[in-house]
């Protein structure tokens, strides 16, 4: 039983670690520059994402 889970850490440790990860940033309009609150940051590809503050910061 100690050696299954010992294997089954082992397996699973990159997914614990690469769930680690943030993003962060601020979302801003291209020509005026002002934040854009409530705006929405999706990481293309994936399910992970943001809404961007008041001030338009997310992460």
């Amino acid at each position: 039983m100690r050696k299954l889970s010992q294997v089954l850490l082992i397996a699973f440790l990159p997914i614990f670690l690469f769930a680690q990860n943030t993003i962060s940033g601020t979302v801003t309009d291209a020509s005026t520059g002002e934040a854009l609150a409530g705006a929405n940051v999706v990481v293309v590809g994936t399910s992970m994402g943001a809404a961007a503050t008041a001030d338009g910061s997310y992460s």
